[in-house]
């Protein structure tokens, strides 16, 4: 877990000052939404508020317009904890975000591994840090660009299907990319 704290406090040392006092980082991605054939689009920001190794970051959600940004507790495993309701594209983009805790450098061709129901595979690696993965979780699958030499998820295409209440399913696609990061 020793990694899980120093990957945190390398993005505490290289927030720019101006920054530093609202937030660690800052990313934002855009998301289009595909539901039944209807789209939507949407911007999501995410900004790291504190870093606490292996109980995980305070990060602060800010989707669907939000006066006020959620806060959410994610741990290194990816697991979102908050009070609040938030879209399943801000999920997705937390549980994404949570990557940067696992030592994905020296990552290759064909590795794999589990992290909270989410099955990744690594389909292709540059060998400068981006990889392209694949992913499971229940009835979602998709591609995933990651930079491990940034940490973070450059961008994530998903489709399958979700439920709702009253057991109504809709077949619905997620497409991401990172349009905004304060780290260089």
């Amino acid at each position: 877990m020793r990694l899980v704290a120093l990957t945190l406090a390398a993005l505490v040392a290289s927030a720019p000052a101006a920054q530093a006092a609202e937030s660690l980082r800052h990313v934002e991605y855009d998301v289009i939404t595909i539901a039944d054939g209807a789209r939507s689009h949407q911007r999501i920001a995410l900004d790291v508020l504190v870093a606490r190794g292996e109980d995980g970051s305070v990060i602060a959600v800010s989707d669907r317009d939000d006066v006020r940004p959620v806060r959410v507790v994610l741990d290194h495993s990816g697991i979102v904890r908050t009070n609040a309701d938030l879209s399943d594209e801000a999920v997705l983009l937390c549980r994404f975000f949570a990557l940067g805790a696992e030592n994905l450098s020296g990552m290759g061709r064909d590795d794999e591994w589990n992290v909270d129901g989410t099955r990744y595979r690594v389909l292709r690696s540059n060998g400068s840090g981006r990889l392209d993965m694949s992913f499971t979780r229940d009835d979602y699958v998709g591609r995933l660009t990651y930079d491990a030499s940034r940490v973070v998820q450059m961008r994530f295409d998903m489709h399958g299907s979700s439920g709702y209440p009253g057991g109504v399913t809709h077949d619905v696609r997620y497409i991401a990319t990172l349009v905004a990061d304060s780290q260089p």
